[in-house]
């Protein structure tokens, strides 16, 4: 994340050219002397995610919808590079806010990934939206096909054990 979004976002503001492209923008600013002193952290970022082939913007979906989340999306749109947000914690959570604050930033591909209330298939549903952002690439692929074998073994190692569990409390005897 973005330490300071609404600084940074006040920076290109005022600072660039508002007929600049988003990514124009951000290279500027990664150029200026800002992004080396006041903003470094910030800049930390957009560089790895100017580096990077996509991102997952990570969203607790108990927070609402502050001016912050707004800028910082406003900025990391404006990178050029495919952004999937991710909703965390989302049992029992209105995310209808947020998902129209994500369309008018032009993101509308996102997905649930609750990492307290496991959901393999929600994480299948997660690299198979990421998968639909990026150039056809094998790796993701790979990485689906080797998790799904790896839940199906641990889901038949765990009804192994409960089954032997059930076997050796049948077989339980008491002497008195």
């Amino acid at each position: 994340g973005l330490e300071d979004a609404g600084g940074v976002l006040d920076w290109l503001e005022n600072e660039t050219s508002r007929q600049a492209d988003g990514i124009e923008r951000i290279r500027h600013f990664l150029d200026s002397s800002a992004a080396q002193t006041e903003f470094s952290q910030e800049a930390k970022v957009l560089r790895q995610l100017a580096n990077s082939d996509a991102a997952v913007y990570v969203i607790d979906a108990r927070e609402s919808v502050l001016p912050k989340y707004r800028d910082e999306l406003t900025i990391l749109s404006w990178c050029a590079k495919p952004l999937m947000p991710v909703f965390n914690f989302t049992q029992n959570c209105d995310i209808s806010a947020w998902q129209e604050m994500l369309v008018r930033r032009g993101l509308h591909v996102s997905s649930r990934f609750d990492t307290v209330a496991f959901d393999f298939e929600g994480e299948m549903r997660l690299w198979h939206n990421l998968a639909v952002m990026l150039p056809p690439n094998d790796t993701l692929s790979q990485l689906t096909t080797a998790r799904r074998q790896n839940w199906e073994a641990l889901n038949t190692q765990a009804k192994q054990a409960v089954a032997r569990f059930l076997l050796d409390v049948a077989a339980f005897k008491q002497s008195y």
